[in-house]
């Protein structure tokens, strides 16, 4: 008896030990994809050398932001840095759902814009969730109705996808959809010359997040900032509609802090689907390559709430 007793008395400790272990590693993690705010990043280029951009007068931060119509709003442009790398976009897929209102205060809190590629049939379930996007700034677009293969289906079921779509956005209040990325890249040039009669461009992606195979934050923001490259349209892709995006969405500060110590800006895309980019000295945006499309899902990947 006294023996079992002493045996649970060890484990005890031994769990307690274990604890205090992790203690540390959590308070770090908490603070990567909770505590980082855009005063945070005004530093992160500080030691990056001279801008390419106009000069800044000593002491004023580096992060600037271009094109904000109201303080309420997200900027176009973030300048976390001296941008001498370029710049990236974030794009995020398959919401709304109940993980996006944590990422748009993520966004907001860091001062970062965003595209945000919505699934219509979600859209009457979340209205509160898309109308909070929208009035945050961010940019929205179509991800087509329910998520389909579109290469499997005929024109008619395609004009269906983005019509019925566009109509639910509309009824929720946001009004003339620009941008339209296919379900797992899936497209050719018909669907995209129906895309083009609705009045809308075609957006795929440089750098694929890979959030929905699995990893934690650091793995996701790893796979991120490996496919960077310098003076390019840099477009990454990342999931808030799934059931492991909140992963992804802890991996947004740890993408955004790390690759302005890099030389990257970030930006939003405009309506033809293009980066953003101010004027002045800032590389000229190239033609966006063609990713390599997404496989076909599969069981492991569950829609969130």
């Amino acid at each position: 008896m006294r023996s079992q007793h002493s045996q649970a008395r060890i484990l005890r400790r031994s769990v307690l030990v274990a604890c205090l272990m992790l203690l540390p590693l959590l308070m770090v993690e908490t603070f990567a994809a909770s505590d980082l705010t855009a005063a945070d990043l005004s530093t992160a280029g500080a030691t990056t050398g001279v801008s390419k951009l106009a000069a800044k007068p000593v002491g004023q931060p580096l992060l600037d932001v271009i094109g904000t119509p109201d303080s309420d709003r997200v900027p176009q442009t973030a300048m976390v840095s001296d941008c001498r790398k370029g710049y990236v976009a974030l794009t995020f897929d398959d919401g709304p759902s109940i993980f996006t209102p944590k990422l748009v205060n993520t966004l907001e809190r860091l001062e970062i814009p965003a595209a945000f590629f919505i699934v219509g049939y979600r859209v009457k379930g979340h209205r509160k969730i898309v109308q909070q996007v929208r009035d945050a700034g961010f940019t929205i677009g179509s991800h087509t109705w329910d998520h389909a293969n579109l290469l499997a289906v005929g024109p008619k079921r395609v004009m269906r996808e983005l019509r019925s779509t566009n109509r639910a956005l509309a009824a929720v209040g946001v009004e003339k959809i620009s941008l339209f990325r296919p379900p797992y890249g899936l497209t050719n040039k018909r669907i995209r010359k129906q895309a083009r009669s609705l009045q809308m461009s075609h957006v795929m992606w440089t750098a694929d997040s890979n959030d929905w195979r699995g990893g934690g934050p650091h793995q996701i923001a790893n796979r991120v900032l490996a496919q960077l490259r310098p003076h390019t349209p840099n477009i990454v892709l990342q999931h808030d509609g799934l059931s492991r995006s909140m992963y992804s969405i802890r991996a947004v500060p740890i993408i955004v802090k790390r690759a302005a110590q890099r030389g990257y800006c970030f930006t939003s895309l405009d309506q033809r689907g293009n980066l953003v980019i101010p004027e002045a000295g800032a590389p000229a945006p190239g033609p966006t390559p063609t990713p390599s499309p997404l496989p076909a899902p599969t069981t492991s990947v569950v829609p969130a709430p």
